[in-house]
């Protein structure tokens, strides 16, 4: 018996599911397995899960053939999905993509197998400050997270702007925030706290810089630039130790505001959380954070 999860996307995806994961296995007590197929498949992701000291176990579909042929028959058509798991899987079940948690998630007895994105905060509220501890411990940390954190300490009052791009752009159904969403978010904040320095972290920091976002805030604010020596979890960490938050609809941004979680942390996020569509996010956001309206980007215009 176990949980096996199969992570995917960056590394915001990649923590839900293991945080997920981690919570039913503790809480059945069994291991913790992570079937990691598919980041031998995509050149644009790689797993970011390694820099976590955990006991969680890589499973290796090269090295167990009766495990590989199971999930290559899984994978297939709808009707070999239902006669797997009715034979190989019996006393286990299949969890899929969730945006609003399920209360029997906890609740079956048997084999775990996990995939999907599991975007709530229930999944494992149980263990928050357990998981906080593990992902905040940063060792070997590089230059630049040092430097980074050091201005972020040395700012006073901060406050962390995400803003995603990159293949939102072309992803009409995410959406690109616009600036005014930002604009909005920083006059609320600067009602709320007065003066602030912001820091802006982005995985496209180069058309911020040449557009001039923010422009209105620019003497008080820092475009972060993370080395090619540092990973995305170092720029997890230093979203986290601001002391306020403006999101993006992204799960990036989320994992930055939910780590850094602490009493009077003002957390900004856009709603809608998606241009193509209505999420229900009663689940996705904490109950202490702000929701401000935006009107997403025509992301055609840009194409």
């Amino acid at each position: 018996m176990a949980v096996i999860i199969f992570p995917v996307g960056g590394v915001g995806n990649q923590l839900f599911i293991y945080a997920a994961g981690k919570a039913l296995a503790l809480k059945r007590d069994l291991p913790l397995l992570v079937d990691t197929s598919h980041y031998r498949k995509y050149e644009d992701r790689q797993l970011e899960l390694d820099f976590i000291e955990s006991n969680w176990v890589t499973v290796s579909t090269s090295q167990n053939l009766d495990y590989r042929l199971v999930r290559v028959l899984v994978q297939s058509y709808s009707w070999v999905r239902r006669l797997i798991r009715k034979v190989y899987h019996r006393g286990s079940q299949t969890f899929d993509e969730a945006f609003i948690f399920d209360p029997n998630f906890p609740k079956f007895c048997g084999n775990f197998w996990l995939r999907g994105y599991f975007q709530s905060w229930r999944y494992f509220n149980e263990i928050g400050e357990e998981l906080r501890n593990e992902i905040l411990d940063a060792k070997d940390p590089t230059e630049f997270f040092i430097e980074v954190q050091k201005e972020i300490v040395d700012a006073g009052a901060s406050v962390a702007v995400h803003v995603r791009r990159g293949d939102y752009i072309s992803n009409g159904y995410m959406g690109v925030l616009p600036e005014e969403y930002y604009e909005r978010s920083l006059r609320f904040l600067d009602s709320l706290v007065g003066d602030f320095q912001i820091f802006v972290f982005s995985d496209d920091t180069d058309s911020l810089i040449d557009e001039s976002f923010l422009s209105k805030w620019s003497g008080r604010m820092t475009v972060v630039r993370p080395s090619e020596a540092s990973r995305p979890i170092e720029t997890l960490r230093l979203i986290a130790m601001c002391d306020h938050v403006v999101m993006a609809n992204s799960s990036f941004s989320w994992w930055g505001a939910w780590l850094g979680h602490r009493e009077n942390r003002h957390v900004v996020y856009p709603r809608p959380w998606l241009s193509g569509g209505r999420l229900d996010d009663r689940d996705l956001v904490l109950p202490t954070w702000i929701g401000i309206g935006t009107e997403y980007v025509d992301t055609n215009d840009q194409l």
